[in-house]
């Protein structure tokens, strides 16, 4: 059984949201080119939500070992991390928020 402990509902509206650890969070089914990105569901409010909402991963649109490269040169203090990576910046978008690296999102 997947270890789902870790997730709780994004359904603000929800009397389980923001509450890890309980019953509530099943996999509903996988997506994403891989088929490897799990759709979870709140057995409370029915919603439905990634496993990777909240995280720099959901959305990226890129490789999940590229932006976790490129975390670890954000983290690391290089530079420069697109040409580290040879990622374009015409295809991705780095996001910040008061000087804090917050985001990468790939551009289609």
């Amino acid at each position: 059984m997947d270890d789902l402990q870790n997730f709780f509902c994004w359904n603000k509206e929800c009397p389980e949201y923001g509450i890890r650890g309980g019953n509530n969070i099943r996999v509903r089914g996988l997506y994403g080119k891989q088929h490897d990105i799990r759709l979870l569901y709140c057995l409370t409010c029915k919603e439905r939500f990634s496993e990777r909402r909240g995280t720099v991963f959901f959305d990226s649109r890129l490789p999940s070992a590229t932006t976790v490269s490129l975390l670890e040169h954000v983290v690391e203090g290089t530079g420069n991390t697109t040409r580290v990576l040879f990622v374009c910046n015409d295809f991705a978008d780095f996001s910040y928020y008061e000087g804090t690296f917050v985001s990468i999102t790939a551009r289609e």
